[in-house]
């Protein structure tokens, strides 16, 4: 019988596939592999993607996020590979850190949409090409924290992969030098090749929530490394800190770099410059296990201050709002930035925190949705400003200035922690109308979503840049908020999320005995 011979072409090309096909299985194998005897919380497997999200049999709306979050990566992909972020506009990207900003922030969240490919590209430009040696005397001590070294121990805890520690290591270490101060407040900026401090601008001063939202970052780094050192410098802020004058809880933003004690700001918000150092408080107290009696009753003091110092009703509807204070005197004014409280408050009551925490928060959680449901969009503006005496006009208005929406992400962070804590349909729905607005009017072709300039206008006008935290924290957070699954796998009541939106599982009492002391301070 006559053999029958294939073409040598065809011989040829059947090797070439085949050669193909095992170097991605031995690729993949690889990835998955981890040189330490760490094991995740999630239980997770690349190869069957047994710990990702399943967006193809549940609400309709995880399609259309899905959707959103491929076509916001392919700009980044398309444009700005490599680099910290994307001009959707201008289709370049941006050199801030020189650390792949967007990359490192969005992997969690690739991850968690089941985005394998792209994560494995990114993993892998990760592992071969960023060292953090970019000579630049302008690196955010704050931001490359929360959204760098934040990223990759987010990124090791879901993905087992090793090389996301090791890369958290090498910038956790280099991070540390901003430490290196009289007062032992961290630097505003840091030159990550030489090491190199400064502080941004003119003055003698530093943001209170750029000193005070460290602690988790620098508390997991050391817990996986199993050395306290790296814990101690950011730690000791809170030491600092404690020495700082207050108003009921409350601390003025801005801190005197060389003697905090003697700081003169007086401007006391949880909006900008504000916000983390509160959120911290707790979240800090939580992350070591809840032994930190100083910790607990500066949160609760906060809180305390808050209801007494900040909180108010509009007219005509009695919307609850958190103002701020100037020379002790009240402003209406509240930033889209205070609308993280309300998951923070529910967050704390999951954990023990008082009942009417809880109820605040729903009350503050009903004006963050006002402030998106009350425009010609359906987005909210930066900054608003309350009606507190003519029951003629609106609840509140936008100043022109203050009419942008930047993507921002911490109404629909609050909308997850509310109805993942009281299963309150109501968020599900207002969230849909939320993410709806996003893809109605801040998405742009061919690829990515942009600010628009004024939230007012039926046709809006859009900036260019795409901010990190549309991908690292809103689009994230949309996910939590409908994925019933993928929510539990990240069940609030055993883990934290930073303020960037990286979760950390809350470590087991072996592990957190190794920081807990640090947190032994004050009255």
């Amino acid at each position: 019988m006559k053999r029958y011979c294939m073409p040598r072409r065809a011989r040829l090309s059947l090797l070439v596939i085949s050669v193909f096909v095992i170097c991605i299985f031995v690729r993949l194998r690889n990835f998955t592999r981890n040189e330490n005897t760490w094991s995740s919380p999630l239980n997770c497997d690349l190869n069957n993607g047994s710990c990702l999200s399943n967006v193809t049999n549940q609400d309709p709306i995880l399609s259309e996020l899905t959707d959103a979050l491929h076509h916001s990566w392919k700009a980044y992909a398309d444009y700005a590979w490599g680099m910290d972020e994307v001009l959707v506009l201008s289709k370049m990207g941006t050199r801030w850190m020189n650390g792949g900003l967007t990359m490192i922030d969005s992997l969690d969240t690739l991850w968690m949409y089941n985005m394998t490919e792209e994560f494995v590209q990114a993993r892998d430009w990760i592992a071969f090409t960023i060292n953090f040696d970019y000579n630049n005397d302008r690196t955010n001590v704050f931001e490359s924290t929360i959204r760098l070294l934040g990223g990759l121990l987010s990124a090791y805890h879901v993905s087992k992969d090793s090389v996301f520690l090791k890369k958290a290591d090498l910038i956790g270490h280099k991070l540390l030098a901003a430490f290196n101060s009289p007062s032992g407040l961290p630097f505003t900026d840091i030159n990550l090749q030489t090491l190199r401090t400064s502080l941004a601008g003119t003055s003698k001063t530093v943001s209170l929530s750029e000193v005070a939202t460290l602690q988790l970052e620098f508390n997991e780094l050391a817990m996986l490394l199993q050395d306290k050192s790296i814990a101690k410098p950011a730690a000791n802020v809170y030491s600092v800190l404690n020495g700082v004058k207050k108003l009921s809880g409350l601390i003025a933003i801005f801190v005197n770099m060389d003697q905090p004690e003697r700081s003169s700001s007086d401007t006391i918000t949880l909006g900008a410059r504000g916000d983390s150092y509160y959120e911290y408080l707790l979240k800090v107290w939580v992350q070591t296990g809840k032994k930190s009696d100083w910790l607990r009753n500066q949160y609760l003091d906060a809180v305390r201050g808050v209801t007494d110092m900040l909180l108010r009703k509009s007219v005509p509807n009695g919307l609850t709002f958190v103002g701020e204070l100037k020379s002790q005197k009240f402003s209406p004014k509240m930033d889209h930035l205070v609308c993280f409280l309300p998951g923070t408050l529910a967050y704390g009551h999951l954990h023990g925190m008082p009942v009417e925490h809880l109820q605040l928060a729903e009350d503050l959680m009903e004006t963050c949705y006002r402030l998106y449901n009350n425009t010609s969009t359906g987005l909210s503006a930066e900054i608003v400003y309350f009606n507190l005496a003519n029951p003629e006009r609106p609840d509140f208005y936008i100043r022109q200035s203050d009419a942008f929406n930047l993507l921002r992400p911490e109404t629909v962070e609050s909308l997850f922690y509310l109805y993942r804590i009281t299963k309150r349909q109501r968020y599900q729905l207002w969230g849909r109308e939320i993410f709806r607005a996003f893809n109605t009017h801040s998405r742009v072709s061919p690829a990515g979503f942009a600010p628009i300039v004024d939230v007012r206008s039926a046709r809006p006008i859009h900036r260019d840049k795409m901010d990190s935290f549309w991908i690292a924290e809103t689009l994230k957070y949309f996910l939590l908020l409908f994925d019933d699954g993928l929510a539990a796998r990240f069940d609030l009541r055993e883990w934290v999320f930073n303020s960037e939106g990286h979760p950390f599982p809350l470590p087991n009492a072996t592990a957190v005995s190794l920081i807990q002391d640090l947190y032994n301070f004050g009255p």
